[in-house]
């Protein structure tokens, strides 16, 4: 008790000791004061500290600001921060070499911006008791407080306290202090004190920014009427801002009294006019009509309009929407197995394009199989370009099988018989969903060059495509053509670009006009008209028209064309590499953006539903898109239809000289062209909406059945282990019942017991499992126990040959449609329900092969079905001879032989120069054993019998040459390196021919 005495009268001395501290400050209003947030001893040692400030002002705090005066003498302008939401509106960045006022809340602000304001200003009690830890830690700018505020404001020394008090002209009138080092006054915003503060320093401009003078009232806030100005006290985010935390749920703010400020406002403004200094309202919109406005814009020289930072700010909102999309995604991404020639990101257009669309993949749920060095297939772990290396084909395997994808993509492609042959194992293998992606119509190419490989390619192809979930395209153009060849529907995904990275189009300064290509220089893709336009571009030249043109393509293509540009005198190649950044700048910085394709009608067959890559790009550049290339394109009749670029499309140089003299001519012209093509990029090839969709695909395709196995594969699984891996947290029994009577009667023996088994196999061995009319009473036996109820499909019996595990489905409603109509099952009961998903995994885990398919480099795929058993209502495979030519004649046994014969010599030589390179020992020993009777028939010594020599060399060459094609034959090792397999193709073909 005695201490609750001595408490007490401890309290009364100190707020007696904090009234009569009060009574001797100029602000004793409440206002002024803190509040009852603040503990009475928290509020007593601040009031003391606020005593002591006030006793500084003219030793310390008054010559500061007289110090600052002086500082800024002649400096014509400044800028007075307000932090209404149009602040979102004007661009900051260009007040990083002014002298600017911030106030309040302005420090969540510059966690946007690369500058500090000169100045920091608060007067409120609230806002500085609310945010004292913010405040006190912001460090950069002079800040400026009032004495009242030092109960909760730190001395420091970047701080000079002033002595600003209530106004005298109150309640009728404002007053505006023209010395600030002595006095400034209060008017109802933060800001007219920011305005005393710089008409005292002498700026003849003052602009005021981000001052709204208008506000919004949450319902939901508090409004407390404990002093003369309402408080409110935010119960939820703050719409009168830029930052809807500013005055956000848990923080005070006064209630903004509009109609007060302005007067305060007027004035400001009738004091500095009669100073000859001028503020002026550069704020974006808003309700503040006192002071004569100026367009912010006007300002400065190189300045983005309210619509660009509009734009900027719902880039910013989709970036966070795309990272928010990133994470969510991370969670429930499918484990991703990827087979295709390139690597993502290995600067080839398809590895960027899937680059591109890929990224945010998990690393760790993503495994790429890819094509090195054109005769090896490579592993490469996520996106990262650093983990690629070579690997044999075990360890490819041995990868697979550690990474258990959910996922396979497949982009098959001609010319690499390695890479197909480990991408068709692991899809026998892994039953999990398939998605099959082409880019271009290589089968169509191949099939007029390369028909040896074409039949081989083509019934892959089609297997592929009948067992993928879903099945993508380059353009749609590609999905129409292809839907109609192979009966299939298929989705487009091409190429995007990230508006972020792309700039508003811009006026060029006077120059040349600058046209720039970049792609491959192909002469069965564009590299004709690329050289016509170089023609035309030199013409115009002599005709005495400042243009040049630069091509960038890779070293390989330079090479390869170079001396036909080289005799130009206005046409550069670039071979030189960029970084990413480098490139787009590279490709601002010009006039003209070329996309360009051939005329001839084998360039049109192949290209006819392709997409450039560069298109979206190029649309984005901010240049003139100058399409040269005829209709009939995928890609020239997608330029054409979105009206945003320069077509020619007829075969004729004086028409693509006049369509850059025009442009030449008229800079509007291009400027318009330009916002036209960025529009359609920005609308249309946004990367993150064509990222979001391409991940919809893969999610659906995951969640899509597994594939049936093959018969061919020979896939065995034993039940009992999916049941016991399924339950292994289970203490019940796993019970095994050999027919359809026995279970029945099982079922009805244990009926009403309280422990039931956890599983039940019903169909035991090879040579007894259920037939298709045993299941539905076992199915719907099985459901009354309360059983979940899954069927394992076996293939039929086929003569002595074992039957092999097929697929596994969910039983519930009926019959799955997908039964072959004599094969068999056996039903696994679940007392649990684990799910299909579940079900499919425990099944992949437990899968045994009777027979691996092996790697084409060894031997050839295994036989797949014809074509016309694959997909019967395919039309385009019917190719009926012509009638004029006779099966049965001399000359075609004779051509059939003759091609017969080509066709292995060429494999054989294909082989030969592979096994040399794998294995060189035995052809070095060979060589040395042939040189021996060479080299001695011309020694004279062995003079008499150079002739045997001779001969005998001969018959070694020939014994080895035969003994090799014999084991070639043996082996039948008919894959080749893709390098020379497909120039030793075409010498084929066209031998044949």
């Amino acid at each position: 008790m005695f201490e609750s005495v001595k408490q007490v009268v401890t309290d009364w001395r100190n707020q007696r000791e904090y009234i009569a501290t009060v009574r001797t400050l100029p602000t004793q209003d409440e206002i002024f004061l803190p509040t009852e947030r603040l503990s009475p001893r928290q509020r007593l040692d601040g009031i003391r500290r606020v005593s002591a400030i006030y006793d500084q002002l003219d030793t310390v705090y008054r010559d500061k600001l007289r110090a600052l005066r002086e500082q800024y003498k002649g400096t014509k302008r400044c800028f007075v921060i307000g932090n209404g939401p149009s602040l979102n509106r004007t661009d900051l960045s260009v007040l990083k070499d002014e002298v600017t006022f911030a106030v309040n809340g302005f420090f969540l602000k510059t966690r946007d911006l690369d500058w500090l304001p000169t100045f920091y200003v608060v007067e409120d009690h609230l806002v500085a008791e609310d945010r004292c830890e913010w405040i006190n830690a912001f460090e950069g700018p002079t800040k400026l407080f009032p004495a009242y505020l030092g109960y909760c404001l730190d001395e420091a020394d970047d701080t000079i306290f002033f002595n600003h008090q209530g106004r005298v002209s109150f309640p009728h009138g404002f007053d505006f202090s023209t010395d600030a080092a002595e006095i400034t006054y209060t008017g109802c915003t933060v800001t007219f004190t920011s305005l005393q503060l710089a008409a005292y320093l002498g700026f003849e401009e003052i602009y005021l920014i981000g001052v709204d003078a208008s506000y919004d009232i949450p319902k939901d806030a508090q409004n407390s009427t404990a002093y003369k100005v309402g408080v409110l006290d935010m119960k939820s985010d703050d719409p009168n801002h830029f930052n809807p935390d500013y005055f956000g749920k848990g923080f005070r703010w006064h209630d903004p009294q509009v109609d007060q400020m302005l007067g305060a406002y007027e004035e400001a403004k009738r004091i500095t006019d009669d100073l000859g200094q001028t503020i002026y309202n550069a704020t974006v919109g808003g309700m503040l009509e006192v002071f004569p406005r100026r367009d912010y814009v006007d300002l400065f020289d190189d300045v983005k309009s309210p619509e660009e930072m509009d734009a900027l700010d719902a880039e910013a909102e989709e970036a966070d929407a795309e990272s928010a999309a990133d994470e969510a995604f991370a969670e429930q991404a499918p484990r991703l197995l990827v087979f295709d020639i390139t690597r993502c990101g290995d600067g080839t257009a398809t590895g960027e394009v899937k680059a591109n669309l890929l990224a945010g993949w998990p690393s760790d749920r993503l495994l790429q199989v890819y094509n090195h060095n054109g005769r090896e297939v490579g592993l490469a772990d996520g996106l990262d370009p650093d983990t690629g290396r070579q690997a044999s084909a075990e360890e490819v395997r041995r990868a697979i099988a550690a990474f258990r994808p959910d996922l396979i993509l497949y982009r098959p492609v001609p010319d690499v018989p390695h890479l197909h042959a480990v991408a068709m194992e692991s899809i026998d293998r892994y039953r999990v969903p398939l998605v099959t992606w082409i880019m271009d119509d290589w089968p169509s190419r191949v099939k007029n060059d390369d028909p040896a490989q074409y039949e081989i390619l083509d019934a892959d192809f089609c297997e592929l495509l009948d067992q993928s979930a879903m099945r993508l395209s380059i353009c749609d153009a590609m999905s129409e053509a292809f839907e109609a060849r192979y009966g299939h529907s298929f989705q487009a995904f091409a190429n995007g670009i990230d508006p972020t990275e792309w700039p508003r189009p811009r006026t060029r300064p006077p120059g040349p006009l600058t046209i720039r290509h970049v792609g491959s220089l192909a002469d069965n893709m564009r590299a004709a008209s690329v050289l016509q336009v170089a023609e035309a571009v030199e013409q115009l030249a002599e005709e005495g028209l400042p243009v040049r043109f630069e091509i960038k393509t890779r070293a390989g293509w330079a090479n390869k064309v170079g001396r036909y540009f080289n005799v130009f005198g206005h046409t550069r190649l670039i071979t030189d590499e960029m970084s990413a950044a480098e490139y787009r700048e590279w490709l601002r910085d010009c006039d003209v953006s070329l996309v360009a394709y051939n005329f001839d009608g084998e360039s049109l067959d192949y290209v006819r539903y392709s997409m450039a890559n560069k298109l979206p790009e190029c649309l984005a550049s901010g240049t003139v898109v100058f399409a040269f290339g005829p209709r009939g394109i995928a890609t020239m009749d997608y330029i054409a239809e979105s009206d945003a670029a320069v077509v020619v499309d007829e075969n004729d140089i004086e028409a693509v000289k006049s369509a850059l003299r025009d442009l030449a001519d008229d800079p509007f012209l291009r400027f318009d062209y330009a916002e036209r093509a960025q529009s359609v990029a920005f609308s249309r090839h946004r990367l993150a909406n064509l990222r979001q969709g391409l991940r919809e695909v893969m999610l659906t395709a995951a969640s899509s059945a597994t594939r049936p196995m093959p018969r061919e594969i020979m896939a065995e699984v034993d039940e009992k282990a999916v049941l016991d891996k399924l339950l292994a947290g289970d203490s019940r029994d796993v019970v095994s019942i050999a027919g359809r009577d026995e279970a029945l009667g099982y079922l009805q023996k244990r009926a009403g017991e309280a422990q039931m088994p956890a599983g039940v196999i019903v169909g035991g061995g090879h040579a007894n499992p259920l037939g298709r009319e045993d299941v539905k009473a076992l199915r719907d036996a099985f459901a009354d126990a309360g059983y979940a109820v899954y069927l394992s499909e076996w293939h039929p019996q086929e003569g002595a040959r074992p039957a092999a595990w097929r697929q596994v489905h969910e039983a519930v409603h009926g019959m799955p449609g997908m039964l072959e109509a004599s094969g068999t099952v056996r039903l696994l009961a679940f007392a649990g329900d684990p799910g299909l998903k579940a079900v499919e995994t425990a099944f992949a885990s437990q899968l045994r092969f009777a027979q691996e398919r092996m790697l084409y480099s060894v031997a050839p795929p295994k036989p797949r079905p014809a074509t016309s058993t694959v997909a019967p209502v395919r039309t385009r495979r019917t190719t009926s001879a012509p009638a004029v030519w006779d099966d049965s004649s001399a000359g075609t046994r004779l051509y059939d032989a003759w091609y017969r014969l080509t066709d292995r010599v060429f494999a054989f030589i294909g082989w030969l120069r592979e096994a040399m390179r794998i294995y060189p020992a035995p052809f070095m020993i060979m060589g040395a054993v042939l040189l021996v009777p060479l080299i001695a028939a011309f020694i004279p010594a062995f003079e008499p019998y150079g002739g045997v020599l001779l001969l005998s060399a001969l018959l070694l060459f020939l014994a080895g040459l035969g003994g090799l094609a014999a084991f070639f034959y043996g082996r039948r090792m008919a894959a080749l390196p893709s390098g020379f397999d497909s120039a030793l193709n075409t010498v084929r073909s066209k031998f044949k021919r």
